[in-house]
């Protein structure tokens, strides 16, 4: 797990990522250890979507929704953190943004969802 003072109180931390074990953590009641380490608000986003890239079950929908979260934060003009974070170019990050604004419940529904492709699906 990853921490970071929390930028405006004083003795508090933010958790930048490890969300899921701690949730668990909590759970069963056990104490675990995190790395604090201070960051700025755009290090943060940019580590904790790197964080998220690397696991492997993550979906396309939850990386978009995610990309759309940090543009709508408005880091910077090029998007260049939001790119940082997901590892994204542009062409990318514009499809990802497309399937974030179809309407929240139809993403809900589909949820996390893998596409799975299949040589019956693909024509020549």
């Amino acid at each position: 797990m990853l921490a970071r003072p929390h930028p405006s109180q004083t003795g508090r931390y933010m958790l930048v990522f490890g969300h899921l074990r701690r949730r668990a953590a909590v759970e069963l009641g056990r104490k675990v250890r995190a790395v604090i380490k201070p960051m700025t608000d755009r290090d943060h986003v940019i580590a904790q979507g790197q964080e998220n890239n690397g696991r492997a079950n993550t979906s396309f929908i939850e990386k978009a929704v995610f990309a759309a979260e940090i543009t709508n934060r408005n880091f910077d003009d090029d998007n260049s953190t939001v790119m940082a974070a997901l590892g994204a170019d542009k062409s990318t990050l514009s499809k990802m943004l497309a399937v974030a604004g179809l309407p929240t419940p139809l993403l809900k529904a589909i949820g996390r969802a893998k596409l799975y492709w299949s040589r019956s699906l693909v024509r020549s």
